[in-house]
């Protein structure tokens, strides 16, 4: 279903391609979450290694690189095809007293996210939204130095809205900020997480709503 949905997004992106203006679009973009049961096992794996020298932190920002395309319409309208990678580690270490044994931990979250939008320009502003499909790879390393063991590879749909504030063009670079909210469609499930820390095998949710930052960079007019 997924496969078909992008499929449909990169015919619906080029079938515009004859009566648009292409611009090539690089940027940044920030993450604000709060995954309140991704955070529940960190605050238990903590609790249980009071000893620990660096407690795992809770998941709250996530930041990356933004690539895509861009076809503005003679009709005011943006139609874009985007791809975006945000990562984050979370490292927790320590020895244990009772035995002297060393402790570390650290989980590597990767995002892909590829998404189809459409955008409404008033002037210099743009009020767009887009669909997209979020490819999540959570993996965790228990000694430095190690490879890192992949424990779950998740996908899940989502939309976005958000409001852009377009630089003047000056027929090289034009720039945009633009703050977004992300909405799920579903949640990614963190049991492998909360089996790999806590050693316990309750199912554990998150949907990853999230509140955003991006600035980007087009080329051209």
């Amino acid at each position: 279903m997924i496969r078909n949905i992008i499929l449909l997004a990169f015919t619906l992106f080029l079938s515009f391609t004859s009566s648009a203006q292409m611009n090539v679009k690089i940027g940044y973009a920030a993450n604000w979450i709060n995954p309140e049961g991704n955070n529940s096992i960190y605050t238990q794996f903590n609790a249980d290694r009071p000893w620990l020298d660096q407690e795992l932190q809770n998941l709250k920002f996530l930041q990356g690189l933004v690539l895509g395309l861009r076809y503005t319409t003679e009709f005011d309208l943006g139609i874009e095809l985007t791809y975006s990678n945000f990562f984050k580690r979370i490292i927790s270490s320590g020895t244990d007293p009772g035995d002297n044994s060393s402790l570390y931990r650290r989980v590597n979250y990767n995002f892909n996210e590829v998404g189809f939008g459409l955008e409404y320009l008033f002037g210099n502003i743009g009020l767009g939204s887009s669909i997209n499909a979020d490819f999540l790879r959570t993996g965790i390393r228990k000694t430095a130095g190690a490879n890192t063991t992949v424990i779950s590879n998740q996908t899940v749909l989502s939309s976005s809205v958000y409001l852009s504030f377009h630089s003047a063009k000056n027929g090289v670079m034009s720039a945009t900020i633009r703050p977004f909210v992300k909405i799920p469609w579903g949640n990614f499930d963190f049991t492998a997480l909360s089996t790999e820390l806590n050693g316990t095998t309750s199912q554990v949710t998150d949907d990853y709503m999230t509140f955003g930052l991006s600035l980007i960079f087009f080329n051209g007019n």
